[in-house]
């Protein structure tokens, strides 16, 4: 992750009580992601160490930094951080919310569908059906719990979700769509010895070590046909009256048939453009199409990808 540029946005006070005053100040954050990594805290304290829980507002002594947000702009490359300081009380000593986040490994089994064999081809029986088949795989949850002084903004559109771009816990790196959140939980108001009053979030995050995405092979009964036809069928005028028609190019979704004409009734796999597989010769320099593929190769097999879970950044997840 490179550092852009930090801009000031805004500034917002307002009065806790008689002794104690907090205030947020929001910056724009414009950064440049390797891949698919997203903007983490980690990030952001090693760009202003100033941001640290407990270290002074550099204009304001006696205030200091209670906490720091930081969110995802729509911008790919931009996010907003959000500085909280307290003037008043004792941040370092005093505020539960500011303990680091307790993570414990431990690891557990899911029944995983299998969709594919080590070859890439997938698993069919002797008449060419998909077979369903599950095995016990591996994965860790992470149980996360924290203190925090309310309900989070974020609380209510993420649960169940999954993340959207590479993150780092505990030194770990887990890739996109690879974490999902679950069982959050936030206890009632709590108040510490020194009169401080917080809340204890938990939560687990349940690892796929393929992805959360939802896969499924992509097979039909129709297949998309490019054909030429005359232009005034599909609505368009002969430029020229009197001359030959010209001839346009449309896709239909065409019903595919058996060797003997009979529309089929089990799904076949299609390629990445919703045709069958197709065999092309080489003539005179162009690839000519000269039949329907009836040996599949691996990469003939293409799997969808559909994001039936909500997709959040989890840099926003109380994780330090």
């Amino acid at each position: 992750m490179r550092l852009i540029s930090i801009t000031p946005n805004f500034e917002e006070s307002m009065q806790i009580d008689e002794e104690t005053i907090e205030w947020e100040e929001c910056f724009n954050i414009t950064a440049e992601p390797e891949g698919d990594e997203t903007l983490t805290y980690f990030d952001v304290l090693t760009w202003v160490p100033t941001w640290r829980p407990g270290s002074p507002h550099p204009r304001f002594i006696t205030a200091r930094v209670s906490g720091v947000e930081v969110d995802r702009v729509d911008d790919a490359d931009l996010w907003e951080a959000v500085v909280r300081y307290r003037i008043g009380g004792s941040v370092e000593e005093d505020d539960p919310t500011l303990e680091p986040a307790e993570i414990e490994w431990t690891t557990n089994e899911i029944m995983m569908p299998i969709l594919r064999d080590q070859e890439g081809r997938p698993l069919l029986n002797t008449a060419g059906d998909i077979l369903e088949y599950y095995e016990p795989v591996s994965y860790w949850v992470l149980s996360v719990k924290k203190k925090v002084a309310a309900v989070p903004r974020w609380v209510r559109d993420y649960d169940n979700a999954i993340n959207d771009g590479a993150i780092t816990i505990d030194g770990q790196r887990f890739g996109k769509h690879e974490l999902q959140l679950k069982k959050l939980k936030i206890g009632g108001y709590q108040e510490s010895s020194t009169g401080v009053l917080y809340r204890e979030m938990s939560f687990e995050l349940h690892q796929n070590p393929n992805t959360w995405i939802t896969q499924i092979w992509n097979r039909g009964l129709f297949e998309l046909v490019r054909t030429r036809v005359p232009a005034t069928s599909v609505g368009l005028e002969n430029p020229v009256p009197d001359a030959p028609v010209p001839t346009v190019e449309v896709i239909k979704r065409v019903r595919i048939v058996d060797d003997e004409g009979n529309p089929i009734t089990t799904p076949t796999f299609l390629d990445r453009n919703g045709q069958r597989p197709r065999i092309y010769e080489e003539r005179d320099g162009q690839q000519i199409e000269v039949g329907v593929k009836t040996e599949l190769d691996p990469t003939d097999f293409v799997s969808l990808e559909f994001e039936t879970k909500k997709v959040r950044p989890f840099n926003r997840l109380p994780l330090t």
